[in-house]
């Protein structure tokens, strides 16, 4: 389609509508819907890194996470932070039934795919215990087959400042086996995965989907979606791998952004601070 005779390639989705918005030219419309005339080049896809990530968000839409994830759409093609700079990406939520248009990624427009609700208490340690949730989202990943494309697949809480470039670092020496990464160790007792950045080998997720009706006869009530993610993957025969420096959290041993190596910061729950954040990481 055309939208002057002298611009071949255009955009058209829900900014540029805005930004064309007064434009009652019929010359600037196609199909009763207003289009920019703003000439765009060809869209180039970006190549894959080594090893390959699959990058998922879990959000409420309506909450403060939809504006974190919004303003990593709206950078530029400089911009290396959050799950849109892995190679594929999937950004899920249970709280409105169809695709919610968030903005323009790498491969196009990004919406949100819908997975079952399920209510949320309070932990044994005082956390959310999410893992009914958590267990729907799971079987929303292994129907959307995406995972399967990647060496890893990466589940990020929208407050986590993610570096996918530097996940491939640290996840390049650990390939080949059914593994996951845990990430804290601060006490008594064995290492943990935390569940603002979780990193589980395809062969490890296989593993979990193989044999999903074993962890879900778990005791699972009172645990939070990752210590319950974690027993299970070791009760299944997944590898733990420890990395205390893999994640920069507060909850556990701090998130200095300036510390030049961990792979994600968590939490910054602010778009400001999240840009922050990022920016004093990538310096």
């Amino acid at each position: 389609y055309k939208c002057l005779a002298n611009h071949t390639e255009f955009s058209h989705h829900h900014q540029c509508a805005m930004e064309a918005k007064a434009n009652t030219s019929e010359e600037c419309r196609y199909n009763s819907k207003t289009w920019t005339c703003r000439e765009l080049g060809p869209r180039t896809l970006p190549s894959w890194g080594w090893p390959s990530l699959f990058c998922t968000h879990v959000m409420r839409l309506h909450s403060y996470e939809v504006n974190i994830v919004k303003l990593q759409l709206q950078q530029d093609q400089t911009f290396r932070g959050g799950i849109f700079a892995c190679d594929q990406y999937a950004v899920y939520a249970s709280d409105v039934a169809g695709g919610t248009l968030l903005g323009m990624g790498p491969y196009g427009p990004v919406r949100t795919r819908w997975f079952r609700s399920a209510p949320v208490w309070r932990s044994s340690d005082n956390t959310a215990a999410n893992t009914l949730l958590f267990m729907n989202f799971w079987e929303a990943v292994r129907w959307d087959l995406q995972y399967k494309c990647c060496n890893w697949t990466i589940k990020a809480d929208p407050d986590a400042v993610l570096l996918p470039d530097r996940l491939r670092n640290a996840l390049s020496s650990r390939m080949g086996f059914t593994n996951f990464i845990t990430t804290c160790k601060k006490w008594y007792g064995p290492a943990i995965m935390y569940g603002a950045t979780e990193a589980i080998s395809t062969q490890g997720l296989e593993r979990y989907f193989s044999n999903e009706n074993a962890c879900r006869s778990m005791p699972w009530q009172p645990w939070g979606e990752d210590k319950w993610m974690g027993i299970c993957l070791k009760a299944l025969g997944v590898s733990p791998v420890f990395d205390g420096g893999f994640v920069g959290d507060n909850l556990c041993y701090g998130a200095n952004c300036q510390n030049g190596h961990s792979s994600s910061y968590h939490p910054f729950k602010d778009p400001n601070a999240w840009m922050w954040c990022y920016r004093s990481a990538t310096r």
